[in-house]
């Protein structure tokens, strides 16, 4: 449950000592093992820094969190606190389940004499805990997921993706029988030749039905439950984001034109079907995107995907979309602002003006202030996560790897990315002279084609007119 109420947190987790009329139990077991401290100028001796512990009076703001029945139960030092971020139920998963405390010994003999045979005494021990021996004694399972997750992958019609060796020759693989099939595809062909499989759409079909990954077949369900989920997709895809729109309600698709036939007439795209279906009539679907995202998505993650829904969507109350979710994108403007005037205050010497990345985020956050687009970027990765929301050089310019004298960036008129650059203000390019020269013939020549546009004599001028700063060591 991502961002609860305080009201729902107060039901699991407390953090005050309990009236000890009302309940003793919970008063005396907090006193006994949930009292932190004191510690600092109130208490000096505190076992925080290795000294005894004095008697002084404490108040709530000494109490370690805890769960009252837990604590009155077992009688124990017990810390429960609210873990509202993904990747650390991740690293509490992993860790718990890492198997146990392993160290590797050798057997050695007093007698010098005799030779070692390293190999023969080499031992690999394991330490399992008396809690964990009856837990495997007793044959209790060791971890599982329930109900069962069927992730349900879709794509475009001959956009699937084939992952094969890097030895091996992509004719051959093409070549090879079955591999223009996937779960999606095997879809539409179980719904041709089954009627009762029509009666599902793509998200409910794992209930009925099993994927078999090695015959690449779905075959009808005998025993168990399990429930599917369509990967996700993001408003900036286009027609894949509709796409995904439309297999959440329709059933029984035997090919990607009935995925957008609705009553009957078949549309050319899958935007133009959804409006005929009804979903695109408010911001509905914008306000489930931004909810559904909210559960793996971060701030940052949420605000650009906001800005892209009002980039490329037709919303019709943003207001009512940026309340949807307030507390994940309520880091706006504002934030950007008393950032820049955090930074102005700073006072460079002559050292710290060497120091080219602090001037960098100074001139992002001014003009991000100002409602400017601002593309920073480096030539590694390490230094573009150094700049706020930075990327690769290639990867934000799509620059070839193998980049010559004729190349140029892959990027395409009428594009999301061709958009932003004739709306950017600034790019700023960390790490310039460690990047090879073609690279910025060939952005050059890509911002002097897509930016003709928007500025007069655009070819004739440097990246088309757009200002960019190179930063880095160019000694």
């Amino acid at each position: 449950m991502k961002n609860p109420s305080a009201a729902h947190i107060d039901k699991i987790i407390s953090a005050e000592i309990p009236d000890i009329n009302v309940d003793p139990d919970g008063y005396n077991a907090v006193k006994k093992f949930m009292i932190h401290g004191p510690c600092g100028k109130l208490n000096t001796k505190s076992p925080c820094i290795r000294v005894e512990k004095k008697n002084i009076l404490l108040g709530n703001r000494y109490v370690v969190p805890y769960h009252r029945n837990l604590i009155v139960k077992f009688d124990a030092h017990i810390n429960v606190e609210l873990c509202n971020y993904s990747r650390s139920i991740k690293y509490l998963f992993k860790y718990v389940h890492k198997g146990s405390d392993k160290t590797t010994a050798t057997v050695q003999s007093i007698d010098n004499t005799e030779g070692i045979d390293e190999i023969k005494t080499y031992l690999d021990c394991r330490y399992i805990s008396a809690t964990e021996a009856c837990w495997r004694i007793f044959q209790f399972d060791i971890h599982y997921r329930k109900p069962s997750v069927e992730r349900l992958p879709f794509h475009l019609l001959g956009e699937h993706t084939v992952i094969f060796g890097e030895d091996k020759c992509p004719e051959n693989v093409l070549g090879t029988p079955g591999v223009d099939k996937t779960k999606f595809t095997e879809w539409l062909e179980t719904n041709k030749n089954n009627e009762d499989a029509r009666e599902l759409t793509y998200s409910d079909f794992p209930t009925c039905w099993v994927w078999n990954s090695k015959d690449k077949i779905w075959t009808r369900r005998k025993q168990g439950i399990a429930i599917g989920r369509i990967y996700f997709a993001h408003p900036s895809t286009g027609e894949r984001f509709y796409m995904r729109m439309m297999l959440n309600f329709v059933k029984g698709c035997t090919s990607y034109e009935s995925i957008r036939t609705v009553n009957g007439v078949t549309y050319s795209t899958f935007k133009g079907a959804c409006y005929a279906l009804g979903l695109l009539d408010d911001d509905k679907e914008w306000i489930d995107c931004l909810t559904e995202a909210t559960l793996w998505a971060t701030g940052n993650e949420l605000r650009h995907l906001f800005v892209t829904i009002l980039i490329n969507c037709q919303v019709s109350d943003v207001t009512k979309l940026w309340k949807s979710n307030y507390t994940t994108l309520s880091e706006d403007i504002t934030a950007l602002q008393r950032k820049r005037f955090k930074m102005k205050d700073l006072q460079l010497n002559d050292q710290q003006v060497e120091a080219y990345t602090l001037f960098e985020i100074e001139l992002i956050a001014k003009l991000r202030s100002e409602s400017k687009i601002v593309l920073p970027v480096a030539t590694s990765g390490i230094a573009a996560l150094l700049l706020p929301n930075g990327r690769t050089a290639h990867s934000r310019f799509h620059i070839p790897l193998e980049v010559t004298a004729e190349s140029t960036c892959e990027i395409r008129h009428g594009t999301l990315l061709a958009e932003l650059l004739m709306q950017t203000s600034l790019i700023i390019w960390d790490e310039a002279p460690m990047a090879n020269k073609y690279c910025f013939e060939a952005l050059d020549k890509t911002l002097r084609d897509i930016l003709r546009t928007r500025y007069e004599n655009s070819t004739t001028k440097p990246f088309g007119g757009l200002t960019i700063i190179c930063g880095g060591d160019f000694r």
